[in-house]
C-alpha cells in the first residue's frame, strides 16, 4: 500500500464504503442491479419484479412520514 508523506497508508475508496455511514444505505436498484444480488436472484428463483413487489407492498404499510426515509427507487 502506497504512503503518504504523513506515514499514514493511503486506502482506496470502494464503492461500498459510502454505505458504511448510518443513512446512507444503497437503493432498491443498487440491490438489484448488484452482481452478487442476480446470483442470490438466479439461484432462489426470485425475478425482479417480486422484489419490486415486495418493496411495494412494504411501503403501502408504512405511514406517510415513514415513505420519505424508505430510500428511493
Amino acid at each position: 500500500m502506497r504512503q503518504n508523506s504523513g506515514e499514514r497508508p493511503l486506502h482506496r475508496t470502494r464503492i461500498a464504503d459510502r454505505w458504511l455511514v448510518p443513512g446512507s444505505e444503497p437503493s432498491v436498484w443498487e440491490l438489484i442491479d448488484d452482481p452478487i444480488g442476480a446470483l442470490v436472484r438466479q439461484r432462489d428463483a426470485i425475478e425482479v419484479a417480486d422484489v419490486l413487489a415486495a418493496v411495494n407492498a412494504a411501503r403501502s404499510g408504512l405511514t406517510r412520514g415513514e415513505t420519505r426515509t424508505c430510500p428511493m427507487m
